[in-house]
């Protein structure tokens, strides 16, 4: 399983087993990665005040998730110890490679904190990215943030990847946990 270089990267961009869009090959597509941008929005996970503790095996009543919508347009101010959602400017489709995504060294020699995560062949829609922030940051959109690396997985897949958090798509939907299913964010 290795890591695709440049070339073989622009080749399945042409093709279309690799779709990134918006994407400027020229800024953003590096030796062995392509650079994704933060988008518009980000939820914020409130926390109820009360909570000593959530539970990752249960539903928590103590997180009310994607309560607050925040628009980084123009810049938001970002606090420590509270943990963010945000979508990526671009969105993605992805036929036939496994993608690695990681935190940009910028942003984390800034303080912002992400786990890496794989993006599973079959995966397609913007991708959203927990954050955390060790000092206070001033956020905007269209900022470099994080990065893809796609891998040659070295076999057919299956069954590529068709979860419920394909197609979305932080503007539109928003996570209610009584129902566990994504819902249009009505506009005020």
């Amino acid at each position: 399983m290795g890591i695709l270089n440049k070339s073989t990267l622009s080749a399945k961009i042409s093709r279309g087993s690799i779709r990134i869009e918006p994407l400027d090959q020229s800024k953003n597509l590096g030796e062995h990665s392509i650079d994704l941008h933060s988008g518009s929005w980000v939820h914020k996970v409130d926390v109820k005040k009360d909570a000593k503790v959530l539970d990752a095996a249960n539903a928590n009543e103590n997180a009310a998730y994607g309560k607050s919508r925040l628009s980084v347009a123009n810049g938001t101010y970002l606090y420590p110890g509270t943990i963010y959602l945000m979508e990526t400017l671009e969105s993605i489709g992805n036929r036939s490679n496994i993608a690695l995504l990681t935190l940009n060294q910028h942003m984390a020699r800034l303080g912002v904190l992400m786990n890496t995560s794989v993006v599973e062949v079959g995966a397609k829609g913007k991708l959203i990215l927990p954050l955390t922030f060790t000092v206070p940051i001033k956020f905007y959109a269209g900022i470099p943030i994080v990065r893809l690396q796609y891998f040659d997985s070295g076999a057919s897949v299956r069954k590529p990847y068709d979860g419920h958090h394909n197609n979305m798509n932080l503007a539109y939907k928003i996570y209610d946990k009584e129902d566990f299913k994504y819902k249009k964010v009505e506009e005020k």
